[in-house]
Parts: structure tokens; C-alpha cells; sequence
């Protein structure tokens, strides 16, 4: 692990809603349970640590992450830094509203206050914190009141379990009654060179409302960096391999 005397780099930093201070980079800790090929947890703790060392103070993840698995490891991640002022340094979002069922890839929305309290409660344990920086919904049911939703999220920030509310990939509309509930602070949505979607309603919604934009896969997964140049050069069991097989079997 990393040496206690290092002292972490600073990144600039950026305002997530009024204030919700994280650096400008932040690191998506998916990769390191599922998805992107084999992982090692030794290996992803190490990695842990050189993105805290880096001066990236925002980790995002999911309770489907790993069905959980990835949320107990950044918790243990917490434990060996603390006493190194990293519990008010580095800031934890984390998601739900994505109900995989068993350890399958089988999943639902699932928007229900009663699943997003449960969801939240045992997001704490696993993380071992007191209260989740940044709280989003996964994905939004288009079925479900978005008012209950936030009406439910707004209850768990008064009780101290959260600090601030997101969403993941909703539209403007959606965004604008949200906000109108309780304060967003974040919109976490595919954006970069290739994926520009937002750009026409939602991101000039966002800077209207004063919600900060927190882009996924902004180098397109690799292909914009030039890494990937064929199929080939993928691994046999990433993230696409499994929905096609998903697909398959339904």
C-alpha cells in the first residue's frame, strides 16, 4: 500500500451543485469487480490507492456493481487510509435503482422508496461510512413518480444518511421536476467526442438549474484513445460480451 509520508497531489477542483467540492477528475471504480475483464482485489486496492495519491477525491460506484462486491472494497479501502484525513478528503457516490437478481445480470428498475431505503442502508454498511457524499439513482423507472422518488431522497438527506441527491441519464424534463423536489446536485451521463446527445436539451438544462455534469466514459472506453483498433482486442468477457450473451439467451 502507499506510504504513509506521501503527500496526495491536488487536481483542480469543481463545484457539484452549491456545494459539493470534488476534483475535476474522478475515478469510476466499475472496472475493478466486473464488466471490463477479470479483476484482483489486491490488485484494485493498490489501484485505490494511487487514485487517492493522485489527488482524485471523488470514487464513484454502485451497489450492481459486483452485486455489492465493489462497495465492500472501497470500504476496505476506507479502513487501511484511515487516520490519514482521507474520510473528509475523498469524497463516495454510489448509486441504485438497478435490482440485479442473484449474481446473475438478470436486472429491473426498480424506483420503489421502500427498495431505495434498503438499497441505501445497506450501501452504508458495505462502504462503512455514515453518510454517502452523493447518492444517485441508477436509472430512473419512467414508470414510476419522480416526485415520490425525490420526496424519498429528500427524507434520507434530513436523516443525515446522505449529503446530496443525483441522477443517472434522465432527460431535461425529468431533471427540471426532479429539481423542483429537492436540489440535484450531479447528472451522471455518457458524454465525449462521440456521444454528444446531451448538448442539445439536458446540458444546457443543467447549467440552468446549476447541476454539475459528472460524464462517464468521456475517452468513448478506450476507442478514443486509439487503444482498441479491432475486435480482437477485446477481452473475451467484457461488459458487451455479456449483454450479447444476455441477449442471446433471451
Amino acid at each position: 500500500m502507499t506510504d504513509d509520508k506521501r503527500v496526495p497531489l491536488t487536481l483542480p477542483q469543481r463545484s457539484l451543485g452549491d456545494n459539493l467540492k470534488v476534483s475535476a477528475l474522478g475515478y469510476g471504480a466499475m472496472g475493478i469487480s466486473e464488466f471490463y475483464g477479470p479483476s484482483n482485489d489486491t490488485e484494485s486496492l493498490n489501484m485505490l490507492s494511487l487514485v487517492a495519491d493522485s489527488g482524485i477525491t471523488m470514487i464513484d460506484t454502485a451497489d450492481m456493481y459486483g452485486n455489492g462486491h465493489n462497495e465492500k472494497l472501497i470500504g476496505e479501502f476506507f479502513k487501511t487510509r484511515h487516520g490519514k484525513g482521507e474520510n473528509n478528503r475523498l469524497k463516495i457516490a454510489t448509486k441504485c435503482g438497478i435490482d440485479r437478481q442473484g449474481n446473475e445480470y438478470d436486472r429491473s428498475i426498480n424506483n420503489r422508496p421502500e427498495y431505495i431505503r434498503a438499497c441505501c442502508e445497506a450501501s452504508l454498511k458495505r462502504l462503512g461510512v455514515e453518510c454517502i457524499d452523493l447518492y444517485y439513482i441508477h436509472r430512473v423507472d419512467p414508470k414510476a413518480d419522480i416526485g415520490e422518488t425525490m420526496e424519498c431522497l429528500r427524507e434520507l438527506v434530513n436523516e443525515g444518511k446522505i449529503n446530496h441527491v443525483g441522477l443517472c441519464e434522465v432527460s431535461a424534463l425529468t431533471l427540471e421536476k426532479a429539481h423542483r423536489v429537492h436540489p440535484i446536485a450531479a447528472l451522471q451521463t455518457e458524454y465525449s467526442l462521440w456521444t454528444r446527445d446531451i448538448e442539445l436539451e439536458t446540458l444546457p438544462k443543467a447549467r440552468e438549474l446549476g447541476i454539475g455534469i459528472v460524464a462517464y466514459s468521456p475517452l468513448g472506453r478506450g476507442f478514443l484513445t486509439g487503444r482498441i483498433t479491432s475486435t480482437t482486442a477485446l477481452a473475451r468477457m467484457t461488459f458487451g460480451a455479456i449483454i450479447r450473451a444476455f441477449k442471446e439467451r433471451t
